[in-house]
């Protein structure tokens, strides 16, 4: 018998308040007229198309967010309209529902003419998840602390898709959770190499930000 998840504390009343800075700015989440208040969670899969065992194939974030990206941006840009958040392994995301259910689509490798090389995309929808259901957390609904509710997953998507956001930029220079950007960069101090600010990027929920 699972016990039942325990509810939000209230604020704290003792003490004095205090100002605090931050290295972090507001995100709100506007839903458009024709929105939901669902997100669109679907599977992907890629896959080599030429001959290699499948079970010694591996593909890092960086170049399967290049995938994705050529996918979305070059070979089927009609499908994918909007842009979906790729979280640089099997999870995409977006806040329209695509007008396929299961489809495989063939992908370049690299780039350009000299591309000899593609592998095989399949994109699978999930479910839908509730937004709105982040309401629900911030009001100190226990039940809402479910690891598989919609509630935990959106502020999962919710990292994925502020994450994601310069991983389409160009330069694209990235691991998991850091991009990197050659702005500001500090090469005349360590000639001959170049120095890249990165970015460690992540959301978080707060009350007084929540808007419904």
């Amino acid at each position: 018998m699972s016990k039942p998840s325990p509810s939000r504390r209230p604020p704290g009343t003792a003490g004095q308040p205090l100002l605090a800075y931050s290295n972090a700015f507001e995100l709100t989440w506007t839903r458009r007229p024709n929105a939901t208040g669902f997100v669109y969670h679907y599977d992907v899969a890629i896959l080599p198309q030429w001959d290699v065992q499948r079970a010694d194939f591996k593909i890092g974030a960086q170049k399967g967010t290049e995938i994705i990206m050529r996918l979305q941006e070059q070979v089927q840009p009609m499908k994918f309209s909007p842009l979906g958040a790729y979280d640089g392994k099997k999870n995409l995301y977006s806040y329209q529902k695509y007008s396929f259910t299961s489809e495989e689509f063939i992908v370049p490798w690299q780039s350009g003419p000299s591309n000899k090389k593609n592998v095989s995309v399949k994109v699978v929808f999930v479910r839908a998840i509730n937004f709105t259901s982040l309401q629900n957390l911030l009001a100190g609904d226990g039940a809402a602390l479910n690891p598989e509710g919609d509630a935990i997953i959106s502020m999962n998507m919710l990292n994925i898709f502020v994450q994601a956001t310069p991983k389409m930029q160009a330069p694209r220079i990235h691991n998991v959770k850091s991009f990197f950007t050659p702005l500001d960069s500090r090469a005349s101090q360590v000639r001959p190499l170049e120095l890249w600010r990165g970015f460690f990027q992540s959301a978080h929920l707060f009350d007084f930000w929540m808007h419904g």
